[in-house]
This record gives C-alpha cells, sequence and structure tokens, in this order.
C-alpha cells in the first residue's frame, strides 16, 4: 500500500534556503538524510573477499562502490543480497544431503565471494564457489576445509567492537529518522522529497543488511588449498560435463544452471547472484515496494507545476517498469539457452599472457556485436529480441532514478513554511 504523505499543493507561505537559527533549516534536512543514507548503506553492505594478492585497499574500493551503488539503487543491493542469500541456503542443504554437518551457511557465504580458492601443479590459484568446492568433495580431489565458522565471524570482525558501534549506530540514526517522519505526518507539518527517499532507502537496507546477516564482514584474506590431482585431469575426468571453455576458472563448468532469464540478467550486470524462479518474484516484490514510497508524494508541493507534473511522470514510469521488469525472467524460465557456436575453444588449461590479451580485445568488439553471453558461461548467446526490449526499459529507469534524485535537491530552493516548523513532542505526551 503506498504511504500517504499527502501536504497542501498550493502552500500559503513559501521559504528559500532556511537557516536553522528558528527551527530546522535547510541544511539540517540535507544533513540528516545523508547522514541517514550513508551510515545505512555502509553497515548493510559486505563485499566479497580480497584476492590472495589483494589487500584491504581491494575491500575499501568494493565496499565504496557498493555504497554508492545502494545510494542510488538500494532495490538492485537488496535483490542481490537476496540470490545470494539464496544460493547461500542452497548449498548449505546440499552440503548437509552429501553428509558434511559441519558445514554451515556461513561457509556457504565464504565460499561464493571468494574466500576459498585452489591451485594444482598445472594451474594457479583460482577461487572457487560453495557448489565447485562440494564438486571437488564428493569426488576426492579435495579435502573439507577445516576453517570453524566461529574463525570465519573472527576473520571478518577484526574489530568486533567497531562494527557492533557502528550498527547500533546505525539503527539509532534511522529510528530516529523514522519517528520524525511519522511525528511531522501526524501534525500536518511538511515533508519534503528527499525525506522520502530516505525512507525508501531505508526499507531496502534494512532488508539487505538481514539478507546478509550470516555472511562474513571485510574478508581480507582467503584460504588456498591444492588439488590432489592436475587441473587438466580433473577436466578429462570430468567428461562431457565440461565443454572445454571457461571464463574465469576451469571449474566454471560445474553446475552452470544457465536460463534465458539468468543470461539476460548477466548480460547487464555481471555481479548479481543467480537465484531460481522464486526469486524474479522476490524481485516484483521489493522493486514494487520501493516504487510505491514515491507515488506518496504525489500531491507535495513544488516550485513550479512542470517539476511537479515532471515528478509524477517519473514515478509513474518507475513503478511500470518495476512491475513490468521481473515478468521477462518469468515467462523465459522454460526458455532453453542457445549453444553459442562461434564462443573460443580453449586449447589448453595454461595460456600465455599474448593469448588472454588477444582474447580480452576479441570480448570488447566480437562479442556486443554478436550479443554473445560474456559472463560465467561464455558459450550460450542471448536472444536478442529479449535485449531488445529490456535495454531501453533499463536505461529508463536508470535516467528515471536519476531525476528523482536532481528533483529531490531542487525542490529544496522553494518548501512550504511547515516543512521547516519543529515537531511538538508535547503532543504525544500528554502528561507533559
Amino acid at each position: 500500500m503506498t504511504p500517504n504523505f499527502t501536504q497542501l499543493a498550493l502552500p500559503e507561505a513559501l521559504i528559500g534556503w532556511q537557516s536553522p537559527q528558528s527551527g530546522r533549516g535547510t541544511w539540517d534536512i540535507i544533513w540528516s538524510s545523508l547522514q541517514t543514507l550513508t551510515l545505512c548503506a555502509w553497515v548493510s553492505v559486505r563485499v566479497s573477499s580480497a584476492s590472495p594478492t589483494g589487500g584491504n585497499w581491494d575491500i575499501l574500493r568494493d565496499k565504496l562502490y557498493f555504497v554508492l551503488l545502494t545510494l542510488l539503487g538500494p532495490e538492485f543491493v537488496l535483490v542481490l543480497a537476496f540470490g545470494q542469500w539464496q544460493t547461500a541456503r542452497a548449498s548449505l542443504k546440499d552440503y548437509q544431503d552429501a553428509g558434511y554437518q559441519s558445514w554451515t551457511i556461513t561457509h556457504s557465504f565464504y565460499a561464493d565471494m571468494g574466500g576459498v580458492h585452489v591451485k594444482s601443479s598445472d594451474f594457479p590459484s583460482c577461487p572457487a564457489n560453495s557448489k565447485q568446492l562440494l564438486y571437488l568433495l564428493k569426488r576426492g580431489y579435495i579435502d573439507i576445509p577445516d576453517v570453524t565458522e566461529t574463525e570465519l565471524e573472527e576473520l571478518g570482525k577484526s574489530d568486533i567492537l567497531t562494527n557492533q558501534v557502528t550498527s547500533i549506530a546505525s539503527l539509532a540514526i534511522a529510528s530516529t529518522f523514522l519517528n520524525n517522519i511519522a511525528a511531522r505526518l501526524a501534525q500536518d507539518l511538511g515533508v519534503t522529497t528527499l525525506e522520502v527517499t530516505v525512507l525508501a532507502n531505508i526499507f531496502c537496507t534494512l532488508g539487505t543488511y538481514l539478507c546478509w546477516w550470516n555472511k562474513p564482514s571485510d574478508i581480507e584474506v582467503s584460504h588456498c588449498y591444492r588439488l590432489k590431482i592436475t587441473m587438466a585431469a580433473l577436466i578429462e575426468e570430468a567428461g562431457e560435463e565440461c565443454t572445454g571453455q571457461y571464463r574465469d576458472t576451469p571449474l566454471d563448468f560445474i553446475s552452470p544452471n544457465e536460463w534465458v532469464g539468468s543470461l539476460v540478467r548477466k548480460y547487464f550486470v555481471d555481479f548479481f547472484a543467480d537465484f531460481a524462479l522464486n526469486g524474479c518474484f522476490f524481485m516484483l516484490v521489493v522493486s514494487m515496494a520501493y516504487t510505491a514510497f514515491f507515488p506518496g508524494a504525489w500531491d507535495f508541493y513544488f516550485p513550479t507545476v512542470a517539476e511537479q507534473q515532471l515528478w509524477r511522470a517519473v514515478v509513474a514510469t518507475q513503478a511500470i517498469i518495476a512491475l513490468l521488469g521481473p515478468l521477462p525472467e518469468v515467462f523465459m524460465v522454460d526458455r532453453q539457452v542457445k549453444p553459442n557456436e562461434s564462443a573460443l575453444p580453449i586449447p589448453s588449461i595454461t595460456i600465455s599472457s599474448t593469448q588472454r590479451l588477444l582474447r580480452k580485445i576479441r570480448r570488447l568488439w566480437y562479442h556486443p556485436c554478436n550479443n554473445e553471453m560474456t559472463g560465467d558461461f561464455p558459450c550460450v548467446d542471448v536472444p536478442l529480441h529479449s535485449l531488445l526490449i529490456l535495454t531501453p526499459a533499463c536505461a529508463l529507469y536508470v535516467i528515471c532514478r536519476w531525476l528523482i534524485i536532481a528533483m529531490d535537491i531542487a525542490s529544496l530552493r522553494a518548501q512550504p513554511a511547515s516543512t521547516y516548523e519543529t515537531i511538538s513532542w508535547s503532543m504525544f505526551l500528554p502528561w507533559w
């Protein structure tokens, strides 16, 4: 249900930039919004572990990237977190069924985020996700990792006190922000569209935080294990399971589970985790819930009529795309992927640096021109008609998000006088 933030369309008094001397000012609105957005995003985001050759800078860079993405499109990060949680939960069940009772969902998260690497005498260290690791364990190619869940939690939280303090602080700030908005609405005081945007972001970041509850935070190191056989022997024993083509590691052939919907998603954003059909319905629910906050500001005051009409058009367009966007994946769940006959064969496990460079150059021009899948499973094509439908929709959705942010800021140049009035908390305390 769309929140009701209705205000008078024609306020009796308009105020531009307001100093905080006589109440809350324009800077108070901006600062509280930025503070709430940034802290909630920082606490909720948990990035993948650093590579064996990486370090703290790689983690900080990735975290800043995801924090920025959370600020601009929190629903995307929530869908990513749900996909990772769903994958980790499915892997946990697979391990439990295989008899590995010591395996936990934290282990699954750790493996899927790049915390486990394998190497052999003929191939350097490469990451192995939870599915690939289980494949190796079942066939006796590797021993079960001896790291415990407690060790993983301690490994990812070098300063537990700092993490706890930050989480509590973000929860306190978000709660204060929500209470202030609720109190202002109860007393018919003005609320800005910027604050409505913050409310929608809080909804998504809270969901992200819950989905990543068991995911280790800021892992700085990874565990590397040696295979009992060579990588070449492993691929030879895999037989028809292995296509002889890979993008990231020779283990890419293990349980790709590709379908048209997942290929389309990976074509646009390669970092999204795979999830099943119910994940598509979750994506639909999240998108609709997130966009449902903005129509609540349908009758908010804007400095010009044109801006108000533009806001309504953008909000309506965003809601329509959010509703219809996930549906193609649902309808394409039974579609089979098309083999990519022109995909590059891998003549050997080890390739020279020159060959690797030539492959990267080829991808820059050949794959986009032929709409080839350049994601985790490069031997299949993305249907061209799917790209023709979804590409403009995705571009339009991004434009809508940027327009909303721009209008959030621009609308602060003229607001009703009630927007800057302070809350009378005594109204909620009869005995005061």
